[in-house]
């Protein structure tokens, strides 16, 4: 039997249960997660996860294809910001993408300081992809919500939940973990109306609109339009 936590933020990472070997699945739904889910199935070769934006902008400088935002906005040196419909573009494919983001690349690179190296990127956009490559893994599987800030956020948890539901229609996982209890409870009751859910109760939704970005949500919502799996290799994300 195997076993399903949830870290509802890059901060509790170092207060887990789980021991190795486990299967991390980082979560970022607005909007990290779903821009890497976007970008490699329109055709990018490699998503490079940068935190510090000095080394990002050195990317940059080298000819790389960069992305980065903070605080939901694009910064300025960048190619693309962290909108997920500005990477359905052929200006991408075949290319390395370097990317910076206030929360997502945090999460990743907070799991992988701790030696992880068995690691996938999931979103709604392919919710029955990563749930098959979960299965195929037969191995604990942790969650990691990137959230905000190192605060939880609705939306990550809400997908967290949705990710759950599905694993246990598997009778090889079961879980006793409170965060991923909660998580399950969330979705369950509100699943049948996603897109009122999160608009009335996911702060950082609120954040972008209030930015005037208004195209989250209808986008990052859908299953499965993007069925890939993204996965950590050679220190970089690739399908």
């Amino acid at each position: 039997m195997y076993s399903i936590e949830t870290c509802l933020s890059p901060a509790l990472w170092d207060e887990r249960k789980m021991h190795s070997p486990f299967t991390v699945i980082i979560v970022d739904i607005f909007r990290a997660t779903t821009c890497f889910c976007t970008a490699l199935y329109h055709g990018a070769a490699a998503i490079i996860p940068v935190n510090d934006l000095e080394y990002l902008q050195q990317w940059h400088q080298k000819g790389y294809i960069t992305a980065a935002e903070r605080g939901g906005k694009k910064v300025d040196f960048a190619d693309f910001g962290n909108d997920p419909n500005a990477f359905i573009t052929p200006l991408i494919v075949g290319k390395e993408i370097a990317y910076s983001t206030t929360n997502g690349t945090v999460a990743i690179e907070k799991a992988l300081q701790s030696g992880c190296r068995s690691l996938a990127i999931a979103s709604f956009l392919n919710l029955s992809s990563i749930v098959d490559f979960i299965v195929q893994q037969s191995q604990n599987v942790l969650i990691l919500c990137a959230g905000w800030q190192n605060q939880c956020s609705f939306e990550d948890t809400f997908f967290a939940g949705a990710l759950t539901e599905r694993l246990l229609q598997y009778s090889t996982y079961a879980t006793m973990d409170d965060a991923t209890k909660m998580a399950l409870f969330l979705w369950e009751k509100e699943k049948n109306q996603p897109m009122k859910t999160l608009e009335n109760n996911s702060s950082h939704l609120h954040r972008l609109l209030n930015l005037g970005i208004t195209n989250t949500l209808p986008y990052a919502i859908q299953e499965d339009i993007c069925p890939v799996v993204p996965r950590w290799k050679d220190d970089k994300i690739v399908v």
